[in-house]
């Protein structure tokens, strides 16, 4: 659109003739990784600290001829001996703690389900490749979807550090989601059980929101 009003920009051709030569192939993208590490380097350490945040979206079906990788895609990629079709893409990016930013690191494309071991492998590669480039993981984060709650039930809501031995990294849900699951227990009359809070303090907070 810019470009048919006469702004000086690349065509998407051009754009895509420089960018065919970075390996972007399923897995760790390890040259992002390189340019994160370049804007690490520079920080307090206090903004090193960092987490992953785990995504998963569906696609659809299809294969496709890989121009880089030079293979057909449209069989999963987290078991690449796998021949079930690929449903979904699951996407891990490693976020700022103490400052504002996001960047994509790893995507796989999976089923409709995947093995849990894969997923704590893919989450130790990615923060093993993290500290390698200047971060610290401190946590992980995901939606309340059925396949990452199978996830964190499968692994009990943590994984070993693969840095430190001293401390596990533990897998949160993200707070939208909570609060989105809190409201629906609070509309369903159910219960939350608690040694701290109950549903009274909830329903009472949940009323004055309300007025």
């Amino acid at each position: 659109m810019l470009i048919g009003h006469g702004y000086p920009l690349p065509s998407n051709r051009t754009l895509q003739r420089n960018l065919k030569h970075i390996d972007f192939q399923p897995g760790i993208l390890h040259i992002v990784m390189r340019l994160l590490q370049l804007k690490t380097q520079p920080m307090e350490d206090s903004n090193e600290y960092s987490g992953i945040v785990m995504n998963k979206m569906s696609i659809k079906s299809t294969f496709e001829y890989d121009v880089g990788g030079q293979l057909v895609r449209g069989y999963e990629t987290l078991q690449p001996s796998s021949d079930e079709w690929v449903t979904h893409a699951l996407v891990f990016a490693l976020v700022g703690v103490k400052t504002h930013w996001k960047q994509v690191v790893t995507y796989h494309f999976t089923g409709s389900s995947f093995n849990q071991k894969d997923i704590a492998l893919a989450l130790k590669e990615i923060a093993i490749a993290a500290h390698k480039s200047g971060l610290i993981v401190t946590h992980i984060t995901s939606d309340m979807g059925p396949c990452n709650q199978g996830v964190r039930n499968k692994i009990m809501n943590k994984i070993p550090n693969p840095i430190t031995s001293l401390k596990d990294l533990f897998i949160f849900a993200d707070v939208p989601h909570l609060l989105k699951n809190l409201r629906n227990h609070l509309t369903n009359d159910q219960d939350i059980t608690s040694l701290r809070i109950n549903s009274p303090h909830l329903r009472y907070h949940y009323s004055c929101s309300k007025i």
